[in-house]
């Protein structure tokens, strides 16, 4: 008889009561059917398959029978290690059947099989195929083109993160038919500079429902604009991943005819090209709500005329174009310019975020010097109150640029009574060591980087006023040189910290 736990869980805030039933080996037609006979008792069902010796005809044929509204089916080889947790209950919040495979081959080939004589019960309730092994070796896609017709006119998602391009021509016929309802579509492959995927332009056009896509793949300039082409005039399509895009920095020759109407979350995981990815194509996005940009980019994919001029105006147009985003909640840029001693960039730069008012998670990692100081902070903040996550990583202060000090901490309990994280770069030469700095209550983060310290006691006061919580995560980052004295002061010192907070101070990196 399976095992049956109840387990309850919260996600995005929503509490769920999942039923998670686990099949072992061996386990034979009556326990299969002993277990369908409980499942049809429950409305959120998670059911895992401890991949085995499980028959997959006789499991199937007998789960096509449950007549259940929600539940989800995750595979899960024996052999499988380091399985996030979350993926044991990866179905039970979805609320549509799901059927989710470890793409070990012999679970694939089994499955093949395993359809191809079910008389279908089953499988045209299955509305939500994952293929995930992001340890693991990719999917041919020729084992795909044997399942996906059989719930091709039901998908509702599709997930498919590492497949081989030399699958990409067997599976891409079985994608063009995708059902009229799908509604994400993922595709990626692990080998993508090996060659290219072509034809996904195609595939995406009839596809009305089409709410989220995440690609990650190598194309060509002209199959990169095509992509954009179609997604662009797509009506209902609300977030867009684009990521690993070779080419993306060479086809912003084009303008697009038409906006993305429905855009409200968009990630582009392509450094620098990400920004003028953005700047050519979505900087009239006035209505989206998160924006993710992010590098560090290889050096091999700069232009070679890109100069720190063109390199500061193409973050200034990226920085006011997020600025009219009224609606906007998230921001994440990370786009480092790969070169040395370069002049601070001035705090104008990022004065357009004060139109955002609705940002609760600010991230910016430039590496380059930002000439702010704390009452450039404080202008910035108060017009930001429903901040929760601020990250400002711009690269070690120099003599000739303005800087933080200890101070801007109490800036953040001022303007914004929710912040939880605090990233920064605070000059250490300015702390100090008799004035006692007051925090907000709810920190659970504190991460600061600082370029020059002769004072370690001023280390310790800042270190000793932290808020006395369990939770809260400290990190200390020194980019300079100490004597070896004065290292071993702050050593001491810190030792005695992580003492008298019960080991709960992890500051020096």
């Amino acid at each position: 008889m399976p095992t049956l736990t109840r387990k309850d869980r919260c996600h995005q805030g929503i509490l769920l009561e999942e039923i998670l039933v686990q099949i072992f080996r061996h386990a034979s037609r009556p326990a299969l059917a002993a277990a369908a006979v409980v499942c049809r008792a429950w409305s959120d069902l998670a059911l895992e398959i401890l991949w085995e010796e499980v028959d997959l005809v006789d499991f199937l044929n007998v789960f096509g029978q449950v007549t259940i509204g929600v539940w989800s089916i995750i595979f899960k080889h024996k052999d499988r290690k380091r399985a996030p947790d979350r993926l044991i209950f990866y179905g039970a919040w979805i609320k549509r059947a799901h059927l989710h495979l470890w793409t070990h081959r012999t679970i694939v080939d089994e499955l093949q099989m395993a359809f191809q004589h079910l008389p279908g019960p089953l499988l045209p309730r299955i509305e939500n195929l994952e293929f995930a092994h992001p340890y693991g070796p990719s999917v041919d896609g020729s084992y795909l083109s044997h399942i996906v017709p059989f719930m091709a006119s039901t998908l509702r998602k599709l997930r498919i993160r590492s497949l081989q391009v030399k699958g990409w021509e067997a599976l891409r016929p079985q994608l063009s038919v995708l059902s009229p309802f799908l509604e994400e579509l993922v595709l990626g492959t692990n080998d993508w500079q090996d060659g290219s995927i072509s034809g996904v332009a195609e595939m995406l056009a009839p596809l009305p429902a089409l709410r989220i896509l995440n690609l990650s793949l190598s194309t060509t300039s002209l199959e990169f604009i095509a992509i954009l082409s179609v997604i662009a005039t797509h009506g209902q399509l609300e977030e867009l991943q684009l990521s690993q895009m070779e080419s993306s920095s060479s086809c912003l020759v084009l303008t697009p005819s038409e906006s993305f109407p429905s855009l409200r979350r968009l990630y582009l995981r392509l450094g620098h090209p990400g920004i003028l990815l953005f700047n050519k194509y979505f900087s009239s996005l006035t209505e989206i709500t998160e924006i993710e940009v992010l590098g560090p980019l290889d050096v091999l994919f700069w232009e070679d005329d890109i100069d720190e001029v063109e390199w500061i105006e193409d973050v200034t147009e990226f920085l006011r174009a997020v600025g009219a985003c009224t609606r906007l909640e998230s921001l994440t840029l990370e786009a480092s310019f790969p070169k040395d001693n370069l002049d601070a960039m001035p705090i104008a730069v990022i004065w357009p975020l004060r139109s955002c008012p609705l940002l609760k998670s600010l991230s910016i990692k430039l590496g380059w010097p930002l000439s702010i100081n704390d009452a450039d902070l404080a202008t910035l903040l108060q017009c930001l109150p429903h901040l929760v996550d601020f990250e400002l990583e711009v690269g070690i202060t120099s003599s000739h640029c303005s800087t933080l000090t200890l101070q801007a901490f109490v800036i953040f309990t001022t303007f914004c009574p929710m912040i939880q994280t605090i990233c920064v770069s605070v000059d250490a030469s300015k702390i100090p060591s008799h004035e006692v700095v007051y925090y907000p209550t709810d920190l659970k983060r504190i991460n600061v980087q600082s370029s020059y310290i002769d004072d370690p006691m001023a280390v310790a006061t800042f270190l000793s006023h932290l808020p006395a919580s369990q939770d809260l995560e400290v990190r200390w980052r020194l980019e300079a040189r100490l004597l070896e004295s004065k290292w071993e002061e702050v050593q001491d010192i810190l030792y005695e910290l992580r003492d008298v907070r019960d080991g709960n101070l992890d500051p020096v990196e």
